[in-house]
């Protein structure tokens, strides 16, 4: 049973960075004190009480707002969403929530609602993490659970359309791609049929094509957003991840999990990922609803 937790705790999982998180939370602590006023706001005169309030609102906003996003910034291995877990997910709700907690009894002090002390403040914070551990814990483990559950069942979905055929798109001809890039000589000329996926590098891009039954690969100096341009009329290319495109009709089969999908091609091992901004796009262009 233990091992089995721990097992699901580094499971992957997805990073949440949504951009109005911190201001919606914030929004809802002002708005359940504007309506309840409780520790003893409601004998306060209504021009100051809900002054302090919106302190309360604006103090969960900023640390949301610093964990979301700022950190990550600060350190972008820790929260790349390819190193994301489960248990990293648990760690920073409690780590907002503690913050939080911290700030908001400080904020109270000053506000002349409390005394506070160190040993009143050590006993708060034990009791606030023993307190928020097991229901975020169990949040968490619900949310993956669902995620895990439709990423696997739309990657069935998916599959059976692969392998019954009712994903087969009608041929784009023989289109070619021309792409030049940033320096001297950086030039590639294929079929978009010919194409297996082009993979993102730092400052390069990797395309892996077919040539004569022989898997080739070409390193040019470029950005995805900028090939993206020129494969605006070519629908069987697809950016599928920050990191890469992928030739859609070349898939022979896909994986689901927490994170997304995971693509498997025709003739190459490489295993390609599709992040969760674009599973919406992948299920929509194999799975009719």
């Amino acid at each position: 049973m233990i091992k089995n937790i721990f097992t699901v705790l580094k499971k992957p999982f997805p990073f949440n960075q949504f951009r109005y998180s911190g201001v919606l939370m914030g929004a809802m602590i002002f708005l359940v004190l504007a309506i309840f006023h409780p520790f003893g706001l409601h004998s306060i005169p209504p021009a100051r009480r809900y002054l302090i309030e919106l302190g309360f609102g604006f103090i969960t906003f900023a640390v949301v707002l610093a964990n979301t996003r700022l950190l990550p910034v600060l350190f972008p291995r820790t929260f790349a969403e390819e190193r994301w877990k489960v248990y990293k997910e648990i760690v920073q709700i409690l780590y907002n929530i503690l913050v939080i907690a911290v700030i908001n009894t400080v904020f109270m002090s000053i506000c002349g609602f409390l005394l506070i002390d160190l040993l009143s403040v050590s006993v708060f914070v034990f009791y606030t993490l023993v307190v928020a551990t097991f229901p975020v814990f169990l949040l968490i483990l619900i949310k993956y659970n669902l995620i895990l559950k439709q990423n696997l069942k739309d990657a069935a979905a998916i599959n059976f359309a692969i392998l019954g055929g009712a994903a087969q798109r009608k041929p784009d001809g023989d289109q070619v791609l021309k792409f030049s890039g940033q320096s001297e000589g950086d030039y590639i000329e294929v079929e978009s049929k010919q194409i297996l996926y082009i993979q993102s590098q730092r400052n390069y891009l990797e395309f892996f094509y077919t040539l004569h039954d022989t898997i080739k690969s070409t390193l040019i100096r470029a950005t995805l957003k900028e090939v993206e341009s020129s494969i605006k009329n070519f629908d069987n290319l697809q950016r599928c991840h920050r990191s890469y495109i992928v030739n859609i009709d070349r898939i022979a089969s896909i994986d689901g999990d927490s994170l997304g999908y995971t693509l498997h091609l025709d003739i190459i091992d490489n295993v390609i990922p599709v992040s969760r901004s674009y599973t919406k796009l992948f299920r929509s262009k194999f799975i009719k609803r």
